[in-house]
């Protein structure tokens, strides 16, 4: 028993030892990897939209937690509406927008709402997302000079996506759009 209780301890002590060890090179080997990962991104608090998107997301899980899930769209909608104006934000419900290709207006859209005309917000409310539910917020902003568009999925678990359009590159001033889906608040 004696020897099994000195073994214990000095393994305990070696385990500690090489545990920390351990920690120091994962923490090492982890800050250099978030290095390489965020060697092209810009520094500083470039999030776009950060304030209002956090507003938003700020609002969304309030009405889904009173609402849940099983209401149709206009239902969120005006709620989302009636929740972002009590926090003192601009908002405009079913925005129009006109579509245009070269110098002909092609179509007409309303989006859901339209937050201090800088972020577009597409509600959904359905058990799943369809392609063309995830394509809607990228041509919202493709037609607009919107850069902040987000989907807020009020479905059986709340779920949100944050799109993000630049120019970049190319003399017509091509618009990419990058999406993250998330359920924290942006970082």
């Amino acid at each position: 028993m004696a020897r099994l209780a000195s073994a214990r301890q000095a393994f305990g002590t070696l385990g500690r030892q090489f545990g920390s060890a351990v920690t120091k090179a994962a923490t090492q080997i982890g800050a250099e990897k978030l290095a390489r990962m965020n060697a092209n991104k810009p520094t500083g608090d470039k999030l776009l939209e950060r304030r209002l998107t956090g507003l938003i997301i700020g609002a969304f899980y309030p009405v889904y937690n009173e609402l849940g899930f099983g209401f149709p769209e206009s239902v969120y909608r005006r709620a989302m509406y009636y929740e972002l104006s009590d926090r003192g934000v601009h908002v405009e419900e079913e925005f129009p927008s006109e579509v245009w290709c070269k110098q002909w207006k092609v179509g007409f859209y309303r989006s859901d709402l339209m937050v201090e005309r800088r972020v577009i917000i597409e509600i959904k409310s359905s058990q799943k997302l369809s392609a063309s539910d995830f394509r809607q917020p990228v041509n919202y902003l493709h037609s607009t000079r919107t850069n902040v568009a987000m989907l807020l999925h009020f479905g059986p678990k709340p779920r949100f996506y944050r799109y993000v359009c630049t120019t970049h590159g190319g003399e017509n001033g091509n618009r990419l759009v990058h999406v993250k889906e998330s359920n924290e608040l942006p970082l």
